[in-house]
């Protein structure tokens, strides 16, 4: 009976385990939300202030920004890149969508990086391709 509960347990522990690191692993990038099939022109605002200070200031200018969003055509897309205390993230804003989280890294990075910047405008021309596009350098420094 002992020879036979131990391997039950060994044949359970060996079914829980697996042989993936899951934390090595990023989330894959959440569906973008339908933005128009193709933009006539994607700006991108790249906010870099690695710290919480002027917090209040960042949100009303994001509420700025929303409130200012409906004047947009609707084949324009905004997206705002914020890279402060919290992890970085991209947000869309269209006439009709006033600042939908779009992605969220699954880690902190220096956003200063040129390579970071890159893969940012990157993922603005694959996910929201135009004819034109934009791109507005804000920080604090």
């Amino acid at each position: 009976m002992k020879h036979y509960i131990l391997t039950l347990l060994c044949a359970l522990l060996c079914l829980s385990c697996s042989d993936k690191d899951e934390t090595t692993i990023p989330p894959a990038p959440p569906a973008p939300p339908t933005p128009p099939a193709q933009c006539e022109r994607t700006v991108l605002i790249y906010c870099v202030a690695q710290n919480d200070l002027g917090i209040s200031t960042w949100r009303s200018d994001s509420t700025e920004i929303a409130r200012g969003a409906q004047y947009m055509s609707e084949d324009d897309c905004l997206l705002v890149y914020v890279d402060k205390a919290q992890l970085p993230r991209i947000y869309l804003f269209t006439s009709q969508i006033k600042g939908q989280l779009v992605y969220q890294y699954p880690d902190d990075y220096y956003s200063t990086n040129p390579e970071q910047l890159g893969s940012v405008i990157e993922y603005m021309i694959q996910h929201y391709p135009a004819n034109e596009y934009g791109l507005v350098c804000w920080s604090h420094s």
